[in-house]
């Protein structure tokens, strides 16, 4: 599995609740290209929280963040001012 099947399985999985109503989930996937000729994908989704997003992002809470890693990709996490 690639890196942004994994980075979107992992928004939907953890960031679109199941509880909410339909109109209010949501997950948006955006691609770019650096300056330094890198590839930037950026997932959103409508959760503010990410529980101790530090142990997922090391592998701790799953393996899909880890695999992602893996492959060599950087993560990082971060509230979008919107």
């Amino acid at each position: 599995m690639g890196v942004a099947s994994r980075l979107v399985d992992n928004g939907v999985r953890h960031g679109v609740a199941e509880h909410v109503c339909a109109n209010d989930r949501w997950l948006t996937v955006r691609a770019a290209v650096s300056e330094a000729q890198e590839l930037v994908l950026d997932v959103s989704d409508a959760s503010a929280a990410f529980p101790d997003s530090a142990a997922a992002l090391r592998g701790e809470r799953g393996r899909g963040l880890a695999r992602v890693l893996e492959q060599g990709a950087t993560l990082s996490w971060f509230l979008h001012h919107e």
